[in-house]
This record gives structure tokens, C-alpha cells and sequence, in this order.
């Protein structure tokens, strides 16, 4: 009841798991209708224009840096949930264009989520912009000046640690509860 519609920005590699899988998270009794936003601009614009159609939208990083405005005018019609899928794709500290046009969508979104397996591949300055994308507002981290002062200081990974303790959770294979897997030949 917090959201209408959802957005979910990943890699085209989660394209399938998105479409097999989103109906087992939701209300069975309920027809949600998932569009990839993907290939031409033509046929892309056909998507945005019958927006009313469809509850998920799913495309790729690459798109939604190109589709920015058309992106932020769907979010405008409602209260949006938007996933980042393996949102270290925004890791870029300074520079990144994605990171740029991804994080502008946050103050478009009513609800945000990262979800990602490798947090901070390359250091902790990885963090910054997926944290700003879930917190616009910068309380968390604050200002990119501020989170470098943070990251040179001497106790920088506690810190860090502390100030995403409530707003992280680390979920296990073994909590999934999924059977073992079977390798086919």
C-alpha cells in the first residue's frame, strides 16, 4: 500500500530472473503485468506512453542513463518503488556518468532499494553513491567531501560500519532456504 508501480535497474543478465520470479513475491490474486524497457527508442517510447499497463518495469543501467527524463517523468506520475539490481554498477565515487543520471532519480522515487553482492569491490569510497541513492538527503554519509574526511580516518571502517548498522542486512545462502543445487552434464 506504500507503493503503486516499481522500477527495477539492473544488469540485462537479471532480465530473466525478474520475469520468472516477481509473481512468487507477490499477491498470487493479483495480475501484475512486468515490461522490460528495452530496444529501440521507438519502441521504448510505446512503453512510456502505455505506462498504465504494466506495475514493473525492468531495464538496464546503459537505458536508463539514455532514457534519464523519459524515467523521471514515470516516476513523477506516482509513488514508485525503484531497485537498484547490483547497484555497485553506480560505485563511481567522482566522474561516472551512470552513477550521475542513476542518483538523480532518487528524489523521483517514493521508495529505494540497493541490492548488490559486492558492495565495495574496489574501497570503501564504493559505498558513497549507492548510499546517496537510498538517502538523497545525505544524512547518513553526508557530502562526498565529508564521507572522504570519513574514509581517511584512522577508524574508517567502524565508522562506516556504525552509520549503516541500521539500514544494512546481510542475508546468508543458508537463510534462504533454497535446496542444494544439482549440476547437470
Amino acid at each position: 500500500k506504500h507503493i503503486e508501480k516499481m522500477l527495477v535497474i539492473g544488469p540485462s543478465a537479471a532480465y530473466l530472473a525478474w520475469s520468472e520470479e516477481f509473481s512468487k513475491c507477490f499477491d498470487k490474486n493479483r495480475k501484475l503485468q512486468l515490461v522490460r524497457i528495452t530496444g529501440t527508442l521507438q519502441k521504448r517510447k510505446k512503453v512510456y506512453s502505455s505506462f498504465e499497463k504494466y506495475q514493473i518495469f525492468v531495464t538496464t543501467y546503459q537505458t536508463a542513463y539514455r532514457d534519464i527524463s523519459e524515467l523521471k517523468e514515470l516516476l513523477a506520475t506516482g509513488k514508485w518503488l525503484v531497485v537498484l539490481d547490483e547497484s555497485h554498477n553506480i560505485k563511481k565515487f567522482q566522474g561516472g556518468l551512470w552513477a550521475q543520471e542513476i542518483l538523480s532519480l532518487a528524489d523521483y522515487a517514493h521508495r529505494r532499494i540497493i541490492l548488490t553482492g559486492t558492495p565495495a569491490p574496489n574501497d570503501l569510497f564504493d559505498l558513497w553513491t549507492q548510499i546517496k541513492f537510498l538517502d538523497p538527503s545525505g544524512m547518513i554519509f553526508g557530502s562526498q567531501s565529508e564521507f572522504k574526511r570519513l574514509c581517511a580516518s584512522a577508524d574508517a571502517i567502524i565508522s562506516i560500519r556504525n552509520k549503516l548498522k541500521p539500514y544494512y542486512r546481510r542475508i546468508k545462502k543458508s537463510e534462504l532456504g533454497l535446496p542444494d543445487f544439482k549440476i547437470k552434464k
